[in-house]
Formats: structure tokens, C-alpha cells, sequence
């Protein structure tokens, strides 16, 4: 059952803590800070919504305010920003949410982000 909440989650895995947000997380200022304020390294972005050079604005501003690298996943696009909101990579997967196919090309994105 999903329900409301008002914090966002951080897990401890081997690569140090990682912080979760989804969709609109990404808009609120508030968002990164909470989850640095947990302690993540790095934080993913799931969404399904905006991407593009807006949404691509946005992940490297909420980098510089949190100084964490943002791992931004999409259906069509993936993006890693630096801690200095920096733009580390970008791949592009498409132009449209609207496969009249439904075809997922299975693209699997592999970027080496350190955290040390």
C-alpha cells in the first residue's frame, strides 16, 4: 500500500549512502537538502515526467545546492551530475514517452561514478 509521506529514503550500501527521490522530489530544494542532511553520497532521481535541457538545469542545480552528484533516470533519458552541478554524462534514448510499438530498445546506461 502506498501512502503519503514527508521524508525521503537513504540506503547504506557498499558504495557509500545513497538517497532516493522520484518525479516532483526533483523540483523542491527541500528534497536535497533532507537527503544530504541523512548523509547521502549520491542521490538517483527516478522520473517519468520532464527531461530534457530543463529537467537536465534543474539536476545540476540541486547538485551545487546539495554538493552531491544526482544520477537522473528516465525512460529516455540518463544523466549524471557532479557534486559542482557539472554535467558528467548525458544519453539520449528516443524523443517521445508515446511508442506506438511499445518497444524498449533495452539500452542498459553504465557510468563510473567515484565517490571518494
Amino acid at each position: 500500500m502506498y501512502r503519503a509521506g514527508n521524508t525521503l529514503p537513504t540506503f547504506e550500501t557498499p558504495y557509500g549512502k545513497v538517497g532516493i527521490m522520484i518525479c516532483f522530489d526533483r523540483l523542491q530544494p527541500e528534497a536535497i537538502a533532507q537527503l544530504v542532511e541523512t548523509g547521502a553520497d549520491v542521490v538517483f532521481a527516478l522520473s517519468g515526467g520532464s527531461w530534457g535541457p530543463q529537467s537536465e538545469s534543474i539536476m545540476s542545480q540541486r547538485s551545487r545546492e546539495g554538493g552531491v552528484p544526482i544520477v537522473f533516470v528516465h525512460p529516455i533519458e540518463f544523466l549524471v551530475t557532479g557534486a559542482s552541478g557539472s554535467n558528467l554524462t548525458t544519453a539520449v534514448h528516443g524523443n517521445t514517452l508515446d511508442d506506438p510499438d511499445g518497444d524498449d530498445d533495452g539500452t542498459v546506461e553504465y557510468f563510473d561514478l567515484s565517490l571518494n
